[in-house]
């Protein structure tokens, strides 16, 4: 009986530890956050939407929830411009300053925020992207695609993808978010949803979560 109690107790003090781990394991992490696109690039549009301007509103609201969990979290762009500094190559130039801000920042992670398009309107969901120069991109992925999945807004998998320019070129674990379709009917409306927004927010922030906590334990 007596030993009994005892590991009742060790389970219960598991437990504990267990959930307060889980609680704390965003405090003094450093995430930064890619609203895609911005300024001379609006990206994908759709009537009066650019996903430029809402992927900058996902980006904050991202930062305020992870802000709230104890990260210290930086944007690569605060507002609505580029990160161009030449005058003929903007996208190109837009992007190798976005790069050189995640690499000045050293980040434990980051996110960069997009919509995706397409000609057809049939498309739909949330899909993450990684590169494969390290397994932690894939684990990233994995772990906040997982929690799309699980509150039903996509049935896609994440995708490598090693041709993207700003996964490629950085060595800090990281992925890219399509958040939804700017050309689907349902994905168009539920991203520009209050509700929504916030439910998508605190997902990602799961997701976030549960990949800090499988490379820590």
């Amino acid at each position: 009986m007596k030993k009994i109690i005892i590991l009742l107790n060790l389970l219960s003090i598991f437990c504990f530890l267990k959930v307060y781990a889980k609680n704390q394991v965003l405090v003094g992490r450093v995430i930064c956050i890619d609203a895609g696109h911005g300024g001379f690039d609006p990206g994908a549009t759709y009537k009066d939407l650019k996903e430029a301007d809402i992927n900058l509103e996902y980006a904050h609201l991202l930062k305020s929830e992870l802000e709230e969990e104890g990260a210290t979290v930086y944007l690569t762009r605060y507002d609505d411009y580029d990160l161009s500094t030449n005058n003929y190559n903007h996208k190109r130039s837009d992007i190798l300053n976005r790069i050189k801000i995640i690499k000045d920042i050293s980040p434990d992670i980051f996110i960069s925020i997009h919509l995706n398009a397409d000609s057809s309107n049939k498309w739909n969901g949330a899909q993450t992207f990684y590169n494969s120069v390290n397994e932690n991109n894939m684990l990233l992925a994995e772990s906040i695609q997982k929690k799309f999945k699980q509150i039903n807004i996509t049935k896609r998998n994440i995708k490598k993808d090693n041709s993207i320019f700003l996964l490629k070129n950085l060595d800090v674990t990281g992925v890219l978010i399509e958040l939804g379709f700017i050309t689907n009917n349902v994905d168009r409306m539920n991203l520009v949803s209050d509700a929504y927004q916030k439910k998508l927010v605190k997902t990602i922030v799961k997701g976030i979560r549960n990949y800090f906590l499988k490379i820590h334990f």
